[in-house]
């Protein structure tokens, strides 16, 4: 299969509405997993917002490609995973991560294409990382090599309200949990920014620097 069919499968997979569950678990090695909670479209405050599917295949192609443990959303329940007080897709991420011995989380996320940064790092201003402030640094060094330069720490979205999946997962599982929010224009085809492969490298290249940390 060539990497633009790997994608196409993967854009169906997420515009597919007629998902039985409302998110998928695919196990995996190593100590460091991927989350994408907002997959497909979520209703916050009575009010829906547009699915980041992008996030959603990331997921799905570092675990095909690489074999690291995932989890995302599939079905919209009118729901949001990443700010409802009670969600059973954190739940059962916490429960995963205990029962596996995850070690990092790392939860993604899309910005506006309009947003001027390439990556934002929320790191719920160092709560949701348990003060490891190098875990910045070593993002930086991932995504910077390939042409990713654009990095922002906490600004606009820090993660920092308790019922984010990062926040979440920090208080109930005691690991550090990060949300990379990843602009559209690196992620879509026939942006201007359109790096998407460079995108899965950079996030390929920190699952490896972090699982060398075990």
């Amino acid at each position: 299969m060539t990497c633009e069919q790997q994608l196409d499968r993967a854009l169906a997979y997420f515009t597919d509405e007629d998902h039985k569950a409302s998110f998928e678990i695919l196990n995996g090695t190593g100590i460091v997993m991927f989350s994408a909670p907002h997959a497909v479209l979520q209703t916050r405050n009575g009010t829906n917002k547009a699915a980041e599917r992008h996030t959603g295949i990331l997921c799905k192609l570092l675990n095909e490609d690489y074999n690291y443990p995932v989890i995302y959303k599939t079905r919209h329940l009118g729901d949001d995973a990443n700010h409802d007080p009670v969600s059973d897709y954190r739940e059962a991420l916490c429960r995963f991560i205990k029962k596996h011995d995850i070690r990092y989380l790392i939860d993604l996320h899309q910005l506006n294409s309009e947003r001027e940064m390439d990556i934002c790092v929320g790191t719920g201003y160092g709560k949701n990382i348990a003060g490891q402030n190098e875990l910045i640094d070593v993002i930086r060094d991932c995504f910077l090599p390939n042409g990713i330069k654009n990095i922002t720490v906490d600004e606009p979205f820090a993660a920092e309200k308790p019922n984010t999946v990062c926040a979440t997962v920090a208080s109930c599982s005691d690991i550090p949990a990060i949300q990379l929010e990843i602009n559209s224009n690196l992620l879509i085809q026939g942006s201007d920014g359109y790096c998407l492969s460079d995108v899965i490298k950079s996030l390929h290249d920190l699952a490896e620097r972090l699982n060398a940390l075990q």
